[in-house]
């Protein structure tokens, strides 16, 4: 009998559990939500670089930016494997020190990669 490539014993099944289960559902429904709000987010660029950007409101911008909301939802999932809803229970468990701390990380964070941006378009 010959040896497959992919799965090193044929004929047997790899159990999953629950758990294991559920993380793979959880990062399959990432990945859409990273590839959907992706092309969204890239429509919606193409749109503002077509459009008077001056004329915009405000609020035509921030729903310009949703898109990229779903796609950064979805790649927290898709890379963790646990759910936006989880993490918004953690986060409410931390203390105020630690809930601080993350915050200007995420900040700081933030700043760099707009910045880093901002200099490559320029």
């Amino acid at each position: 009998m010959e040896q497959s490539s992919v799965h090193p014993h044929p004929g047997r099944t790899m159990d999953v559990s629950p758990e294991q289960a559920e993380q793979r559902r959880i990062r399959g429904r990432g990945g859409v939500n990273a590839v959907i709000g992706g092309g969204l987010g890239a429509l919606v660029l193409m749109w503002l670089l077509s459009v008077d950007r001056v004329s915009l409101s405000p609020w035509a911008l921030v729903g310009g930016a949703l898109p990229f909301v779903v796609a950064a939802v979805g790649l927290v999932e898709m890379g963790s494997g646990i759910s936006i809803q989880r993490f918004g229970d953690a986060w409410g468990a931390l203390h105020t020190w630690q809930r601080a701390l993350f915050g200007m990380l995420v900040l700081v964070l933030t700043v760099l990669v707009l910045t880093g941006a901002a200099a490559l378009a320029f």
